[in-house]
């Protein structure tokens, strides 16, 4: 197994099946509001932008319920192993106004 894949714990989809099973996928916050950690010379990096576009970049999202500065170190820990970058985000509160 490649560094890449030493993080991933839910190749089976279980935690897919778990959101499902809760009532889908709770809606996130603006992705301006958004903080990246990224793979900066050797090392995860927090940082506010750019941004990447939903449509080009999502391949999935944990939903962790901790605080903030939580997120963003379990986010280091993700990236310092993939050196991908990973975009940290609140769940609304409430979903989106209609209309």
């Amino acid at each position: 197994m490649d560094h890449h894949d030493a993080g991933v714990d839910d190749a089976d989809g279980s935690g897919a099946a778990r959101l499902r099973r809760g009532g889908g996928e709770p809606p996130l916050t603006d992705p301006g509001k958004a903080t990246t950690v990224r793979f900066v010379d050797g090392s995860p990096a927090p940082t506010d932008g750019p941004f990447a576009k939903i449509k080009e970049s999502l391949a999935g999202y944990w939903v962790v319920e901790c605080t903030h500065e939580r997120a963003l170190q379990i986010a280091a820990q993700v990236v310092a192993v993939t050196e991908y970058p990973l975009e940290v985000r609140r769940v609304m509160d409430e979903p989106p106004a209609q209309g």
